[in-house]
């Protein structure tokens, strides 16, 4: 019986012992629970932000189509303009040698107008205002040609200006369509990476509650054993107290068997000797 009681006192205190340990596990997996909803929270929050990134790149990605657009219309305006001033050109080239070949006849009627004489003044004059005419028109033709030359250089470093701007609008084409691939990796991975932490947060509040379900009954049970421990040990002391006491009567009893049994042993002697 001693050691009964012992044993119950040993699996109490081990009871005991195994509810402290599942409260603490019950507390561990409840901050485990908090620390997963955080990072829950951080990666939600990270999600957007890529979400926000992908949209901001689908503008951009817009806008440098737009200014694509725009820079192609421009080079082809610019190529529009160089090849009228080339054909202006032409033209200026065309009006200069027509004023060589009037001044030219100018010049040879103003020698006609010589050998007339007196009868050739006005013809001489006439031609002498042609002539003029035809220089100053082909001086006019001459600084035609320096600004159109000079507006084809321009044109041609605008051209050039332009054709490096869509190689670049299309290198930001590039670029923009890699981030926004890079941001819908992203996406996707913390996605899954916040599919799966639901998962662990759900996972951990079930187990949370179960450890907490757990800790009351072992709780329960630590406060059975003791509470059976401590009537083991009435009954013990009750087991002890009815021992003695039958051990009292027990030699009370065997202390007037004995005095009956001598009182009968000396009657039988008396009863021998009478006879």
């Amino acid at each position: 019986m001693e050691k009964t009681t012992e044993g119950l006192k040993q699996a109490a205190q081990s009871a005991n012992e195994s509810a402290i340990s599942m409260k603490e596990t019950a507390n561990g997996i409840k901050r485990i629970t908090t620390a997963t909803q955080g990072v829950f929270d951080h990666a939600k929050e990270a999600n957007d932000i890529a979400g926000n990134g992908a949209e901001i790149l689908h503008v951009a990605k817009n806008q440098m189509a737009f200014i694509s657009t725009s820079t192609k219309k421009t080079n082809e305006l610019m190529q529009q303009l160089s090849s009228k001033m080339t054909d202006i050109k032409a033209m200026t080239e065309m009006i200069t040698a027509f004023t060589d070949q009037t001044n030219l006849l100018a010049l040879n009627a103003a020698i006609e107008a010589a050998r007339a004489s007196e009868h050739g003044k006005g013809f001489a004059v006439v031609a002498e205002e042609v002539r003029k005419l035809a220089e100053q028109s082909k001086y006019s033709a001459a600084q035609i040609v320096e600004l159109v030359v000079d507006i084809e250089s321009d044109t041609k470093q605008v051209v050039s200006a332009v054709g490096e701007d869509s190689k670049n609008v299309q290198k930001g084409v590039y670029v923009i369509d890699e981030a926004t691939k890079s941001f819908g990796t992203i996406s996707q991975h913390v996605s899954k990476m916040t599919d799966q932490l639901e998962d662990i947060s759900a996972t951990a509040e079930q187990l949370s509650g179960s450890a907490s379900e757990v800790t009351k009954l072992v709780s329960t049970i630590a406060n059975g054993m003791d509470s059976l421990s401590n009537y083991t040990e009435v009954v013990l002391q009750s087991v002890n107290e009815q021992s003695a006491s039958m051990q009292a009567v027990n030699t009370v009893v065997s202390q007037d068997l004995c005095a009956q049994a001598e009182n009968l042993k000396k009657l039988t002697q008396r009863f021998n000797t009478g006879q």
